[in-house]
């Protein structure tokens, strides 16, 4: 991908994330808002908690937990890095 493509990539995923962001916080601090939430999104939006959730929290929709849908094989690869480096919170194991 040519460097200007990747670059509007990026920027056309920070945008987006930041909508995301915004209308979750913006929920929460409804009157009637709940008291949990859960947003589905893919992972690119959500892995290590950049994206949706850590920009949700800046606005002070917290706290705030990842699951990542993964394979045994792709949880044992997540489960030999250190806690900070994993994509998730929690892993829901869905098969190959």
């Amino acid at each position: 991908m040519p460097p200007d493509a990747v670059e509007r990539y990026y920027q056309a995923q920070v945008i987006w994330d930041e909508t995301m962001a915004s209308k979750v916080a913006e929920t929460f601090t409804r009157p009637d808002a709940p008291a949990r939430m859960i947003v589905l999104a893919g992972v690119v939006h959500v892995e290590g908690g950049i994206g949706i959730p850590k920009r949700a929290a800046k606005r002070g929709a917290q706290p705030y937990v990842v699951v990542i849908p993964s394979t045994e094989e792709e949880l044992e690869q997540e489960l030999d890095l250190p806690p900070e480096e994993r994509a998730g919170d929690y892993y829901w194991v869905t098969g190959d």
